[in-house]
């Protein structure tokens, strides 16, 4: 499995006085690309796991909740979380001598970053 990164660009806004020689720059909003992917093995139980959180996500975000991913980083005091909408299991690639793998492209509907770490339970 692999989880991409979630890279965060600021839009720059133009703040300069008209009597200055250089342009000055405040920081806007930060943009995280609205996409994630997530890289997982293709098996039976995989596909299912994920189609059980789709059809979860869907349902919660009928009732007006979000879903959330907290990944949590072993022996690290803090944790990242993201909102997100879980897509679709798109067709794999098939090829000799490779993993059989799929990657999944999700919606990033709010980074919330770094937080305190919640250790994950059975």
């Amino acid at each position: 499995m692999a989880i991409a990164g979630i890279a965060l660009s600021a839009d720059t806004i133009d703040v300069t006085p008209l009597e200055n020689k250089f342009r000055e720059y405040v920081e806007g909003i930060k943009d995280t690309g609205g996409t994630w992917d997530i890289t997982f093995n293709f098996n039976s139980v995989s596909v299912a796991d994920w189609e059980t959180l789709r059809t979860a996500s869907q349902a919660g975000t009928a009732a007006n909740k979000a879903t959330w991913a907290c990944i949590w980083i072993p022996n690290f005091a803090k944790s990242f979380y993201v909102k997100f909408t879980p897509g679709e299991i798109p067709m794999p690639e098939f090829s000799v001598g490779s993993a059989f793998q799929g990657a999944i492209s999700c919606t990033v509907n709010s980074y919330e970053g770094l937080q305190e770490a919640i250790e994950p339970k059975e």
